[in-house]
């Protein structure tokens, strides 16, 4: 179950299933943190495509995508094709991928 603020979404939508989760490594996520390295993008978006697929992979979804999870939204949208994708709606992403990527790239090197 991710943040509790979320988990009043499952009982919003009677015709459908809700599908919340944590990021590995985040909120109530029971991996092992990680540091942020170079590919922990990557592998959040993966992790995200790996739901899909197991999923979702027969019928259409609509992808909520907040905080962090509409850096991983978006990133998993320009990577991989979402025919069955209905919808989605980024929760603070940022404006500038690209400047948020900088930022990422900066931080990383500062934590070796």
């Amino acid at each position: 179950m991710p943040c509790q603020y979320l988990s009043a979404l499952i009982h919003t939508v009677a015709d459908r299933a809700v599908l919340l989760y944590d990021h590995m490594g985040c909120g109530q996520s029971t991996a092992n943190s990680k540091l942020p390295t170079e590919t922990f993008l990557a592998d959040m978006v993966n992790d995200l495509k790996l739901l899909i697929d197991n999923v979702f992979s027969d019928h259409s979804f609509h992808l909520l995508g907040h905080s962090m999870g509409g850096i991983v939204a978006f990133e998993y949208l320009k990577m991989h094709e979402a025919n069955n994708c209905s919808s989605i709606v980024m929760s603070s992403a940022p404006t500038s991928i690209q400047g948020s990527h900088d930022s990422r790239v900066a931080l990383c090197k500062g934590i070796k």
